[in-house]
């Protein structure tokens, strides 16, 4: 039983004679806890198909499929395939290219930079100043993106060339060039909810070089400056993501002497609890549409999507596996930067018997 369903109204754990039966019984649905939709679960190559997801990202993952994990004669035994991609929100996403293109156009910016942010979501119906004739459940949970054009603050120089001291014929450094925008957004897990990155793609000019990147590859991230790659919050692994943040509660819990396996459970209660608030919200709006006096006029109201449904609310929280495989990683990542810390302590402890009387030969 859902935990807010308190929230829902004192009578809501019952039988009910009247329309908002069928919404109040919306929220006895079962989360599916004990099915792991993840790759990183049942599959053959799960330990091969976890080392892939934290080689190396690329320069350009274009053509990198978030949504359903490769199928080869070799794993065609899995259990299940990967958490599906929202199946609307590639609609979302082209909507949002076209906001932000038309302002663009107009100031060189989108609106969300002129404000001092980087995140672009829809307001909640509260906000609204035209009640609409009929809601749907997406209206309560339209995607956050995170609007990453890092070319608009300066021009970027291209990696590659930069690496290889290339330059043009004037000697100036070789710049990028917008190349497009990406066939869709990244994907990224945070403490309560998914986010959306939106970037570019650039492409070097240069005869020699003539590379693509996106605006999120760590090749772009080490050539801009420290003030601004510090604004990008997220740690991307080769098909998922994860927020500063979450990193940070990951770090402390793990730290602390919980494991990944409670930890996962965590975020993923976290994130139904999120879902559950969204839930309530719709059915109480619902609720006051119906007793209103002209509600016979209203159309019928569409039931609230499940949380694992990819056609609905389609949420996703990874697996106790890849929390582990990413703190390991993470580990890994700053490991001379321990060794040196380690290297600089005191040798105090050094100057005293350590032996702990060993037999000597």
């Amino acid at each position: 039983m859902s935990p807010l369903l308190h929230m829902a109204g004192p009578d809501a754990s019952r039988k009910r004679h009247d329309p908002l039966q069928q919404y109040d019984e919306q929220l006895l649905c079962d989360y599916g806890e004990d099915e792991d939709e993840d790759a990183f679960e049942g599959m053959d190559g799960d330990v091969e198909y976890m080392r892939n997801e934290f080689e190396p990202i690329g320069d350009d993952d274009d053509d990198v499929s978030q949504g359903v994990a490769d199928v080869t004669p070799e794993n065609t035994k899995s259990k299940a395939q990967r958490s599906m991609m929202p199946t609307w929100l590639q609609d979302e996403y082209m909507d949002a290219r076209t906001h932000l293109q038309s302002e663009i156009a107009k100031t060189g910016r989108p609106a969300c930079y002129n404000n001092g942010q980087f995140t672009m979501t829809a307001p909640p119906l509260v906000f609204s100043r035209t009640v609409p004739f009929e809601i749907e459940p997406i209206d309560f949970y339209r995607p956050q993106f995170f609007v990453w054009l890092p070319h608009l603050f300066q021009r970027i120089p291209c990696p590659s060339c930069k690496d290889m001291k290339r330059s043009t014929k004037q000697g100036q450094p070789v710049m990028l060039r917008v190349l497009g925008w990406p066939k869709q957004p990244r994907r990224i897990v945070d403490l309560e909810h998914l986010v959306f990155i939106i970037g570019h793609r650039y492409r070097c000019v240069h005869g020699d070089c003539k590379k693509t990147f996106q605006s999120w590859s760590p090749a772009i991230m080490r050539v801009l400056p420290p003030p601004l790659a510090a604004l990008f919050p997220f740690h991307l692994t080769y098909r998922c993501g994860l927020t500063d943040r979450l990193v940070g509660v990951l770090r402390a819990s793990f730290q602390r002497g919980i494991g990944p396996f409670p930890f996962a459970k965590y975020i993923r209660t976290m994130h139904i609890r999120y879902y559950e608030r969204l839930h309530v919200s719709y059915l109480e709006t619902v609720r006051q549409r119906m007793q209103a006096s002209a509600s016979g006029l209203l159309p019928s109201h569409r039931p609230f999507p499940l949380w694992n449904d990819p056609s609905g609310y389609a949420g996703y929280v990874p697996t106790h596996r890849y929390f582990r495989a990413f703190y390991d990683s993470l580990i890994e990542l700053h490991a001379n930067e321990m060794d040196q810390h380690m290297a600089m302590l005191s040798a105090e402890g050094l100057s005293h018997d350590h032996s702990f009387k060993v037999r000597r030969t």
